[in-house]
Parts: C-alpha cells; structure tokens; sequence
C-alpha cells in the first residue's frame, strides 16, 4: 500500500467468512458512490492519492469495519537539468576540464535515481554528457549538457 504506481491499476478485493459464507463486498473511489463488488476493476485516477474504501456483509448480515486502501500514482516525469563548470569562455572553450552536475526533482513520488554526475576531461569539439531521472513509481526523462569544447594546450 505504500507503492507508487505509474498507469492504470487493477484493484483485487477479497472476502472470507468461514461460518455464515461471504455475502456482498462493497467499495468506494475517493468518496464517490458506493459500488458492489463483482470483479477486478481499475478506476481512472489522475496522478495523486486516492482512497478506496471497502468493506463486506456476510451471508448472516454481520457488516465487517470499513477498510482504507491507498493508491499512489503518479503519471508525470521527473525534472531534470544539467549545468557546466567552469563555464566556456566568449568563444565557447574551456581550457581545463568540465564538471557536469545534474539535479533532479520529482513532486509526486520522489526521485530514486539522477545524473550520473560526470568530469569530461579529454580535448574535444562539442562533446556531450547525457543525465538520466527516474522516479519511484518508474517514470523517467533525461537531457543532454552539449557544447562542450576544451583544448588545454
């Protein structure tokens, strides 16, 4: 229950009741109406937190305590942007070698992996170094820092 989930998500419930035998599994999404149980379904949820309450009524009538389940999506990529430094000069060159840090964000489910940060130390016309985010529910987005140029003789 404390996953995050990109996509569409297939809700399973299930009911057990050993003496009278199971009766009516019912459910709600995010408050809406109530709905009767039949099989699998998956809602359409926009990226977010949503709620889905259940709860079921045994073949003797007995109610069972509502039940919460938290479903996590999120839909959207993370951000990702890459800076050089030193910065080139007027004519676009360095003269030593370029450090290329990436951040990275993510406001739904957080970042789980960014960069890798990179040195480009060998001489070169417009090299490049492409830096990659990910988020915990699976979600990625990458970008390139280009132009990087260095003669160091």
């Amino acid at each position: 229950a404390g996953s995050w989930y990109k996509g569409a998500v297939q809700i399973t419930l299930t009911a057990q009741d050993a003496l009278s035998g199971n009766g009516t599994t019912f459910y709600g999404v995010d408050n809406g109406e109530t709905q009767t149980y039949g099989e699998p379904f998956t809602p359409d949820l926009s990226t977010g937190v949503h709620s889905i309450v259940y709860w079921s009524v045994d073949l003797a009538g007995n109610t069972e305590a509502k039940q919460l389940l938290s479903v996590k999506i999120d839909n959207n990529p993370p951000t990702i942007t890459g800076a050089a430094t030193p910065s080139s000069n007027g004519f676009g060159w360095n003269n030593t070698a370029v450090n290329v840090n990436f951040a990275c964000g993510d406001a739904e489910s957080g970042i789980a992996g960014c960069g890798p940060d990179a040195t480009v130390g060998s001489e070169g016309a417009n090299q490049t170094v492409q830096g990659d985010a990910r988020d915990v529910a699976g979600n990625t987005s990458s970008t390139t820092v280009d132009h990087i140029s260095i003669d160091k003789t």
